[in-house]
Order: structure tokens, then sequence, then C-alpha cells
């Protein structure tokens, strides 16, 4: 298991209550003209770093400068050349972290556009993109990168998945050969921990926003949930007493079908409207992980026949199958915008979606809204965890890259400046300060992203492990343990070809 759990400077529950000197001195003038801005347009979600120790703001932005200062003009001089990234248009968000063509009324793309400023100056570089449309679009332009040894593409940043299988190929660069401290708060301790055998092909980050938009979360409708008096959810969270047969508890007896047609559907009124692929964060909300990495940094079975749980696993699938099914209490359309849609038009008492969506609705709904973590197994949980999608952005580097001496230093400008311009403004500003209208929402969101977990399996599709959990429930025949039982079989091989090419 690779359990995430944010103790250091970049916790979350400490950003609200005072604003990085970064941002107030370099962002502050934004904020007064920032109008609400367009920086968010479709479904995305977070960068989570951590360290051994407790920290505050101040050491960890003491810590940035320091190591940005020792970095030379001359270390990093690229020679006033084009520096060329490999990002994705298919995920919107992924533009939003790397352009911006000029200061605006908006926040965001104000950080942004400082940060790209100072990386061209101080790296004496011109910044520069190459959009791919799709993630095949995007596989090819790395492979025609790779295979042409152009060294004409200095970065990748495309998602999670295609990266992976680009790092399975053999056709990335490994952090571990770049001599930079990977173990910095400006760095994501969950794909660090993706040490396979001294490899680490692709890292998130202070630079990117996106993992943190498809983070999963659950909203609820305030109004709806008041005139149930149901008791205070928050509190049920800080109590520990947030779990998923609470939860079933709750949506029960709440829909209606309100055209009297004697068919329920999207017209109707649901305690929960579930989007696609929920599923998968009940599996993690529960504790749950297919992979662990063992101490010698290699990939074993998280759901072993000898762990206990397996049985935990294949009694979800009982649980959540019942959730989906029982009363007409839950609706699952088969696309993002009608469960979304249906939350605006007041049609659900709780709403499971990505963090991107509370962004979304504060722009877009009128009513109240709520964020609550996706709720726990059971009370011997100790703590609510959270994954991100396999569709947000990561950073990998080619094998190809040129000037290979200087690319460490390099990506550690590029860390550092997002540290400490581009994270703040999306968390402190757009996310919590802007986008939630309740103080308990914004505790709600440290502790989301305080205890985010990262598996293998999700990244790297070659284990077929990624949805297994989701396409049991969702079936409504709970076969998880026959399928896992099935696929545990070739893990070990497909482990072995994973390493293959690993170098």
């Amino acid at each position: 298991m690779i359990h995430i759990s944010v103790s250091d400077a970049k916790m979350k529950i400490l950003r609200i209550l005072c604003l990085c000197l970064a941002l107030a001195t370099v962002l502050g003038c934004f904020v007064a003209c920032d109008n609400g801005g367009s920086d968010e347009t479709q479904s995305a979600g977070g960068s989570t770093a951590t360290s051994t120790e407790e920290t505050t703001e101040a050491e960890t932005l003491d810590d940035a400068t320091a190591t940005y200062n020792s970095i030379s003009n001359e270390d990093v001089n690229w020679g006033g050349g084009d520096f060329t990234i490999l990002c994705s248009k298919y995920n919107g968000d992924n533009l939003q972290e790397l352009i911006s063509y000029g200061q605006s009324g908006d926040v965001l793309p104000n950080a942004v556009f400082e940060r790209n400023t100072r990386f061209e100056d101080k790296c004496n570089l011109k910044l520069s993109y190459v959009e791919a449309k799709d993630k095949d679009d995007a596989y090819t332009k790395a492979q025609k990168e790779v295979q042409g040894n152009t060294g004409d593409l200095h970065y990748f940043t495309i998602d999670h998945a295609t990266t992976a299988s680009l790092a399975v190929e053999g056709n990335l660069y490994n952090f571990l050969d770049m001599d930079i401290d990977l173990e910095k708060d400006w760095w994501d301790q969950g794909t660090y921990s993706f040490n396979m055998e001294g490899h680490v092909f692709f890292m998130n980050g202070s630079w990117n926003f996106s993992d943190d938009r498809l983070t999963w979360c659950m909203l609820f409708n305030k109004k709806s949930y008041e005139l149930q008096q149901y008791e205070d959810p928050y509190q049920m969270v800080l109590d520990g007493k947030w779990t998923l047969a609470k939860f079933n508890e709750l949506i029960q007896g709440f829909s209606f079908d309100s055209n009297g047609d004697g068919n329920y559907d999207d017209q109707d009124i649901y305690g929960f409207v579930a989007t696609p692929h929920y599923s998968n964060a009940l599996f993690f909300g529960a504790g749950l992980r297919y992979v662990n990495m063992n101490k010698d940094d290699y990939p074993t079975l998280a759901l072993s026949e000898d762990s206990g749980m397996m049985d935990r696993a294949a009694a979800l699938v009982d649980d959540v199958i019942t959730l989906y099914t029982a009363n007409n209490a839950t609706y699952r359309p088969a696309d993002f915008q009608t469960a979304y849609a249906m939350f605006k038009n007041n049609q659900a008492l709780f709403y499971g979606e990505c963090v991107s969506y509370v962004i979304n609705l504060n722009k877009e709904y009128e009513g109240s809204f709520g964020v609550l973590p996706v709720p726990k197994y059971g009370d011997d949980q100790t703590e609510y965890y959270t994954f991100t999608q396999s569709f947000s952005s990561t950073l990998a580097v080619p094998t190809t890259i040129r000037k290979s001496e200087m690319i460490g230093d390099i990506t550690q400008v590029f860390s550092i400046l997002s540290h400490q311009l581009v994270f703040p403004a999306f968390y402190d500003v757009v996310l919590t300060s802007k986008s939630v209208k309740d103080p308990q929402s914004v505790e709600m969101l440290n502790i989301i992203f305080q205890n985010r977990v990262y598996d293998l399996s999700t990244y790297f599709e070659k284990l077929e492990l990624a949805g297994m959990f989701e396409r049991s429930a969702e079936s409504g025949t709970n076969n998880f343990s026959r399928d896992h039982k099935s696929v545990a079989r070739s893990f070990n091989k497909n482990v072995k070809a994973l390493f293959k090419n690993l170098g």
C-alpha cells in the first residue's frame, strides 16, 4: 500500500489560514482585479507532497528559496533555444497548468504566466508546446520523438496511463539519475513512491493541479440535507462515523418518482447520483489496494489470500451492489454530464464526483452545497482515503533529452517556481477561497488531500488489475474473488514484463 499522509509544510489545513509569502507578493495584485475567472472547463483533479517532519509554511518557502538560489543561472543555461513540452489538448487542465499568454483578470493564468516568465529568464530558454489531441496522438508523438532521437521534445506532460506505457517500453529518463531531491515539498511523494528498484519515470508536484482536480470526493445538497434533519455531516466525518453503512442509511427513502410514470430515470429525484467510475473511489476509500510495494521496491499483490483484504474486498462488492440497487436510492447515469446536471437541478441529496466539480458548481449552481470525503468502509478504518484518476497529467523526460547534465536543475527550477506561484493560486484561491462557501468544507478538502493514495495498477494497465472492482460492482454480480484469482496467476509474469525495459 502506498499511503501518502500530508503532515508537512504543504499541509492543506494550514494553507487557508495563511497564504504563503510568494502568493502575497506575486499574486496579491491579481486578486483585487479577479472577476471569478474562467479557468475551469472540464472534469479533472492533486499534487500532495510530504516529509517525515512537521514543518511550517514559512520553513518550506525558505527551503524552496534556498534550493532555488543554490542553482546558478549558468547551471541551467539552455542557450536561448526552445524548450518544448508535449502536452495534452484532450485534458484542458494540462494546458492551463502550462500555458498562459499574458496577464489577465484571473489569478491562476497570471500565476502560470509569472512562473513561465521566471523559468524562461532563469534558464535562458523559450518555452514552446506541442499539443496532442488525444491519448493515441500523445503516444504517437512521444514515440516519434524517442524512436527518431530528434531531441525536439524535452518534457512529456501527458496522462499517467500513456506515460506509464512509455516507461514500460524504456522510453523515459530516470528521475533518480537527475541528482535532485525528490523528497522536497514541491514533489508529490505518491508518484515518488513508484520507485521500482531505483527507477522513477514520472512525477507529479506543485507544477500540476489536474491531479488535484481529478481527486474523488463526495458533495451534498445542503438545503435538502437540512430538511431531512440529519446529524451534522461534517461532525460525522470528524468523529469517524462517516462510513459506507451510514451513507447508505441516509440515502434510503429519499428518492421520488417526480413525474409519476413508474420509471426511475434522469427526470426523478435520488438519494445518491453516482457519476461513472465512482465504484473505484469506494474501493480505495475502503482502504483497499491492488498492488503494494515491498521493502525492495518491487510490486506485490495487496489482496493476497492471507492478507485478509480479499474478504473485505469481496464483502465491499456486495455492499456497493446493495447501495446501487436497493429502493431506487441511487441513480448511475452513463455519462458525467447527466450526473452533474441532475445535481445542479436539485435532483440528488448526495453526488459522487471529483474535486473539479467543486469549482464548476461554484460558478454554475445557485444553491448551496458542501464537500465531504469518500465514506470509510467501517469504524475500524482510521482515515478517509481517496485517489486520483490516471487521466490527469504527470511529468516525464524522454531518453532523447539533450544536455542531460542540466535537466535535473532545470526541472527543480520549474517545480520550485510552481510551488511558490502556481499551486497556491490553485489551492488557496481558486479552490478553497473562491469555490467553497463554508469553512467546514475547506476542512473537509484538507482531509481529502491529506490521505490520497496511489496504486501502481491504476497507471500501469499491463498489470490487468485496474477497474476490476468497478466491473464487478456495477455488473450486479459479485465475481470479484474469482476474477482477481484469475489475474493473480499472471501477476508475476506481468510484473517481470513491466521491469524488462526499465534499464
